[in-house]
């Protein structure tokens, strides 16, 4: 060995003479002289060439030989003396035979000499290391990106629309803010947007600061109104006029809702100021059209009528007028809608044509008509085709040079304006011809690949186009808040930073161009190793096989390929040769590392030593004869034992029936002739076990599992199983064991027999589940009562269910202290509908009837505890009953009874389901309802209405929100209420009742993601100088009407509206539902008309 040293204690290299003793090896054996022979070495570089170039032309395949010696055909082993360096070439796959003669893909684990394919295709692949380094330097037209925190994208998306005003930033630079504060932070990331060299900055400590989880993502347009309305409340706060109005003169408007009498023309007015415009898509394909629905006049009429102060109820209508415009004018598009019918949301996707350069003089009232242009300064975009996922970006146009930039988080790009996303004008054809509204459109930056695509036809640039021109009309289908600035004459002014603000950028400047060199000369030096590895690579994949007369040296196979690929030279990859776990007890190569290893040339070995290190050296030379020997004699005594093995077999295989002297177990058989000798030891080695009784003696009938052998062949398997329970043919079976089977066997006879026998003679009682006289043919007759518990144990025995008979009849139940009946049983005998009336108490659990013929069948058979109770039926159909009812007994048992079904747990309602609208069938052009019966089990007086409604959506999957539950014509109510309080009985018959589809689909804010709790446990709600026991009042808003419920509430006490985290479960069938186009209107005016004629009347 090389190094010694480095080998375990336990290790030794032994020579051939130290491993045979005395004896002498074979003269075709020297000690450690094992070589490849130069013909093999001819034979592996031929088979390479064949890998680059086929001489014949056509590809030649051999199968592989087995990798067993017999396979081989070398010959067996039983001395030592037999052995000769073909045993050894075999057993070490260095044989001529494993040589490949076909055109590899890949490398060949069976072959130490196959090299290719390790690697050298593709040197240094994880050596991640860019051609040229993507510079992270701010370009100096363009605008900074904002890193994404986690799932920040809309947070990113509206600063970036909010820093592009200059006036609202130069409002922000001159606050005096206190350094922990939010503003500060703003502050310091408005200046990072304005002067930063780098081309993103790193917003996490403006987010930390409003305590927003970067983990949950929220809706844009909701922050804009927390974050908006934040800044007011802050910048009120200060002493100077200018900053303290920042926001109302850069954003606040005013409106009035104006309502006109119908009869006496008198116009009411009221004034509110807003600071975005929120509008509907739904039904418009411009802005305009936007605009002209939101101002539109609403009429109020029927139960909606306007109180007029002159004239009382009366029909009146209702618009919004515009008096005053803010300098920049935010409009927030309504896509997302919440559907009552699915209980989710859902997102629009019409494509909405928006003017670079807005008038707005037709839709407002002001005197001015220049204060009415507006330029378009941003676009905030919702990108994906659901409400619940997808991700927001911002287009921005540069005030001072008019170009347009799509800020995608950390992304800057430029934006391509061509005729896909840009139309200098609109005309109806335009408008209107808009192809598949399913047609997947992003954002419009992206322009949608045409179907049918012409050579001359593409993406063209739009000549009439100028980036400092405000005409023309951009298009979407994602636009989401759209952001305009009214036109002036005044100059755009770059924002002055603070003293500290520019100190603050100017450190960040500092270290950013720091990292920046740092990061190029560590770019440099993965260039430089890169470049270094691929040379050597190449270098060394040539040199990597020993040539003749080079025995080499062994090196893992893993090990050669890492170093290829390049993945030794990633810090804290890098290991050394390990050849130790290849190494067998007689410190040689071991024979099981072969498909493991390679032989590399000496060459190689010693790069990959002295750069790398190597634990041990194991040449080429270093086969083990000592393993190879027993490995061949092995496989000697394992040929031995197969071929005794098949001659055992093959005379069981000849034997007849139960031709012959012992028995032997069938499944033991079956194992033997599929598992080695040592995996059947393991497995049973006493042969016949599975043939034994518990009293060690022959099983009943166990020669049906066994198999008659003759003496020579129960001879030779006692040698190999010494522990072999021996049984003779002429064995008899334990008699124990063979009574009790023939006793079993009767007995099972006999109880089928006696079961046939139950249901011939108590047919009636068997087949009848109800208690019902009607269902019985003759009505002239005595009938019996029988306690309804004792059928049940009954039945249960019949279909075998239970090997216990019942016993006695015991009719106590019926009866009370004075011997006298309980009850009477007459309205429910001769209840011809019983599901058309209630029964006083629940009889299906107290008895049962049959006729007189049964009756004295079960009394021979069962016996009767106590007496019984009849009803006799006279010819002329007149009841009669057989014993007095107490009539001191008879009102407590029929309360106890009432009781139970009051109180109960784990019970069963049974309900009459009503459907109507999309659910109902049409005949001749009118409308059925189906009814469908439902029974809901485990529902206990405890649970609420709203769990009913939940426990009825889940059979029926009608939302909560369209059900109503009716108990004899009289509407349940109360979603918290229990069934007790309700008075809800198990004998009660509920119908539930499917409302038509008359509820609006509402507009709305989108529902909070994750935790649902929106932005209520950030600064910018609770206020940064607020506590932990400021925090609101524990609870839920209804997203319908707004109330705030208790958190133990299940539906809002208001509206009974699902709570939220329930909503979000009600999940239906598109199938099942109805197109609900002609229920979506606009509920923007909705609320507005509420709220209006609330505060009026």
């Amino acid at each position: 060995l090389r190094t010694p040293s480095l080998l375990p204690s336990s290790l030794t290299l032994l020579s051939m003479e130290e491993v045979h003793g005395d004896e002498p090896l074979p003269a075709a054996s020297p000690p450690l002289e094992v070589s490849v022979s130069e013909s093999s070495t001819e034979d592996f570089h031929r088979s390479k060439s064949n890998d680059v170039e086929d001489l014949s032309g056509e590809v030649q395949s051999e199968a592989r030989e087995e990798d067993s010696p017999e396979a081989l055909e070398v010959g067996l082993v039983s001395e030592r003396s037999d052995l000769t360096p073909t045993h050894l070439h075999t057993i070490y796959k260095l044989a001529n035979k494993f040589r490949a003669k076909v055109k590899s893909t890949r490398n060949d684990k069976n072959d130490p000499l196959h090299l290719s394919h390790l690697g050298q295709n593709k040197p240094g692949k994880f050596l991640k290391v860019a051609k040229q380094l993507d510079s992270l330097q701010r370009l100096s037209d363009a605008p900074v990106g904002l890193k994404n925190a986690g799932a920040t994208c809309y947070l990113n998306a509206l600063l970036q629309s909010l820093f592009v005003n200059p006036e609202f930033r130069q409002g922000v630079f001159n606050y005096v803010a206190d350094p922990n504060s939010i503003i500060r932070q703003l502050q310091v990331t408005f200046a990072a947007l304005q002067c930063s060299t780098s081309s993103h900055y790193d917003p996490t400590p403006l987010i930390q600061k409003m305590e927003i989880a970067t983990s949950v993502q929220q809706d844009a347009q909701e922050f804009y109104k927390v974050f908006i309305s934040f800044l007011e409340e802050k910048f009120k706060k200060l002493s100077s006029p200018p900053s303290t109005n920042l926001i109302s003169q850069l954003y606040e408007g005013q409106q009035e809702y104006v309502t006109t009498c119908g009869k006496c023309a008198i116009a009411s007015k009221r004034p509110s100021n807003f600071y975005e415009i929120e509008m509907s898509v739904k039904g418009a394909r411009t802005l305009d059209q936007c605009l002209y629905q939101y101002i539109a006049a609403e009429s109020l009429d029927g139960n909606n009528q306007y109180k007029c102060n002159n004239c009382g109820l009366q029909d009146a209508e209702r618009r919004i007028s515009l008096t005053s415009l803010p300098p920049v004018l935010h409009f927030q598009l309504l896509r997302y809608t919440f559907d009552v019918k699915t209980g989710s949301r859902k997102k629009d996707h019409t494509r909405l044509y928006f003017p670079l350069r807005l008038d707005m003089s037709a839709f407002t009232e002001l005197e001015s008509p220049s204060n009415s242009l507006y330029q378009l300064s941003a676009v905030l975009i919702h990108i994906g085709q659901h409400a619940g996922s997808g991700h927001y970006i911002a287009h921005v146009r540069n005030a001072k040079t008019g170009e347009w930039w799509k800020l995608n988080d950390a992304q800057v790009t430029k934006l391509d304006i061509t005729s896909d996303v840009y139309v200098p004008k609109l005309d109806s054809e335009v408008v209107l011809n808009e192809g598949d509204e399913n047609e997947k459109d992003e954002d419009f930056s992206k322009n949608p690949t045409p179907k049918k695509k012409s050579k001359s036809r593409g993406k063209k640039k739009v000549t009439s186009y100028d980036k400092y021109s405000v005409e023309g009309y951009f298009h979407s289908k994602q636009a989401y808040m759209l952001c305009y600035t009214r036109i002036t004459n005044d100059d755009v002014v770059e924002p002055t930073l603070p003293a500290y603000l520019q100190e603050s950028v100017g450190l960040m400047n500092i270290s950013f161009q720091a990292n920046q060199a740092k990061r190029e000369r560590e770019h440099a030096e993965q260039v430089a190793l890169y470049s270094s590895h691929i040379e050597n690579a190449r270098k060394y994949s040539e040199l990597l096989a020993a040539q003749s007369g080079d025995s080499g040296y062994w090196a893992p196979t893993q090990w050669l390929r890492d170093w290829f690929s390049g993945k030794l030279l990633v810090p804290g990859k890098s290991r050394s040769l390990e050849m130790v776990p290849h190494l067998c007890v007689h410190s040689c190569l071991s024979p099981k590392s072969v498909r493991e290893v390679k032989r590399i040339s000496t060459e190689c070995f010693r790069f990959f030593s002295d750069h790398f290190g190597s634990d041990v050296e194991v040449s080429g030379e270093m086969l083990c004869s000592e393993c190879v020997y027993f490995i061949y004699k092995g496989e000697h005594a394992l040929q031995i034992e197969e071929a005794r093995k098949q001659g055992i077999l093959s005379q069981i295989d000849i034997g007849v029936g139960n031709d012959g002297d012992w028995w032997v177990a069938k499944k033991w058989l079956a194992l033997y002739k599929r598992m080695s000798l040592e995996q059947v030891k393991e497995a049973d080695d006493k042969v016949n076990s599975g043939l034994f009784c518990e009293h060690d003696e022959p099983a009943a009938n166990y020669t049906s599992r066994a198999w008659a052998v003759s003496n020579e062949v129960w001879g030779m398997l006692i040698k190999d199983f010494p522990e072999a329970l021996s049984l003779p043919q002429d064995r008899k079976a334990c008699s124990t064991c063979s009574k009790s089977t023939t006793q079993a066997r009767k007995l099972k006879s006999a109880h089928k027999k006696k079961i046939k026998e139950t249901k011939s003679n108590l047919n009636y009682l068997l087949n009848r589940n109800k208690h019902q006289l009607v269902l019985y043919p003759n009505r002239s007759d005595i009938y019996y009562l029988v306690p309804f518990s004792w059928k049940k144990d009954l039945v249960r025995w019949v279909n075998e269910e239970t090997e216990t008979e019942p016993g006695t009849i015991d009719t106590s139940s019926f009866f009370c202290e004075h011997d006298l009946a309980k009850f009477d049983p007459l309205p429910m005998i001769l209840d011809e509908k019983p599901e058309a009336t209630e029964p006083s108490y629940p009889s299906n659990s107290l008895f049962t009837i049959v006729p007189l013929a049964e009756w004295q069948y079960l009394v021979t058979r069962y016996k009767l505890k106590g007496s019984d109770l009849a009803v006799d039926i006279d010819s002329d159909g007149e009841p009669t009953l057989t014993r007095v009812i107490c009539d001191e007994c008879q009102p407590k048992f029929k309360e106890n009874q009432e009781q139970s079904t009051i109180v109960y747990a784990n019970s069963l309602l049974h309900l009459s389901v009503h459907f109507r609208s999309r659910r109902a069938t049409r005949t001749r052009g009118k409308e059925h309802n189906r009814l469908k019966q439902l029974t809901i089990s485990g529902v206990s007086s405890s649970d609420t209405l709203i769990t009913l409604k939940m426990r009825v959506f889940e059979e029926t999957d009608i939302s909560p929100a369209l059900q109503s539950l009716f108990v004899d014509g009289v509407e349940l109510t109360g979603p918290n209420s229990s069934l007790f309080e309700l008075k809800v009985k198990t004998t009660t018959q509920i119908l539930v009742k499917e409302n038509d589809f008359d509820v609006e689909e509402i507009w709305e804010i989108p529902e909070e993601h994750g935790s649902g709790v929106g932005f209520g446990d950030s600064l910018l709600l609770r206020g940064e100088s607020s506590g932990p026991e400021e925090k609101a009042a524990e609870g839920w808003n209804c997203n319908e009407c707004t109330y705030l419920n208790s958190s133990s509430h299940l539906a809002c006490s208001m509206c009974q509206t699902a709570k939220p985290a329930l909503r979000s479960s009600l999940k239906r069938s598109r199938s099942d539902i109805e197109d609900s186009a002609d229920h979506e209107r606009d509920v923007s005016s909705k609320r507005r008309r509420k709220s209006v004629a609330h505060e009026e009347d």
